[in-house]
């Protein structure tokens, strides 16, 4: 019974890591609880929470000073953003 589990658990990580890269997501971040997962390394927290949403990693011209000065401080390689979606422009001309 608990292979079958375990086995279904697999299945539904696989399913959560193929659709983030369906989308270009590069993990989840939680802004709530400051915390982020990038796609190899996901729920080291032993599953998502509520607030988690699809995450990025942010770009170098992205961090403030104070992020720069974190990551160098705690030897952090990265920091996750919520993933933004432009929104398609409407085509008047479509009916």
């Amino acid at each position: 019974m608990q292979k079958r589990i375990y086995e279904f658990q697999k299945r539904i990580y696989e399913f959560i890591v193929e659709q983030l890269k369906a989308v270009g997501a590069d993990g989840l971040v939680n802004p709530r609880l400051g915390c982020g997962c990038p796609l190899d390394d996901l729920f080291p927290c032993d599953g998502p929470d509520y607030d988690c949403v699809l995450g990025r990693f942010a770009r170098e011209d992205e961090l403030t000073p104070e992020e720069k000065r974190w990551m160098k401080e705690e030897n952090v390689p990265w920091i996750m953003r919520p993933l933004e979606f432009e929104e398609e422009e409407k085509n008047e001309d479509a009916i």
